[in-house]
């Protein structure tokens, strides 16, 4: 079963992942994002979730780490916060994906069956 990590300081949007992904991915839910790169210390993960406007570490800065000690980890940003989406286009080599809140589960749902499937056949995966 695929791992999928989902960082929002939002206890609300992470049980939303947890319910949509019960049935096909596994769920690390992570408050921000110093908890989730503790978490990836113990457990790899497919794919990371993660919004960009947390308090302390917020999704750019994690996803920069993240680039930088697991490059081949796909990453979507969402956010609900519409000054983002002026970045995007500065973004765009971070992120694998850029979604805005209110998610459309569709499009997430295909956008993580897309990334879980590209970084299983590429080499240096996550996944034990």
């Amino acid at each position: 079963m695929k791992r999928l990590m989902i960082v929002d300081d939002q206890k609300a949007e992470r049980m939303l992942f947890e319910i949509i992904f019960e049935d096909t991915c596994q769920v690390i839910a992570c408050k921000d994002g110093k908890e989730a790169l503790n978490s990836l210390m113990h457990q790899p993960v497919d794919l990371v979730v993660t919004d960009l406007q947390m308090p302390g570490m917020d999704g750019i800065e994690l996803t920069r780490i993240l680039r930088h000690q697991h490059p081949q980890l796909p990453v979507i940003a969402v956010t609900a916060q519409p000054e983002y989406f002026d970045l995007e286009k500065n973004l765009a080599g971070l992120f694998d994906d850029f979604l805005a809140k209110p998610l459309n589960l569709e499009i997430l749902k295909k956008k993580v069956r897309q990334l879980t499937h590209s970084a299983s056949s590429n080499p240096g995966t996550n996944t034990q």
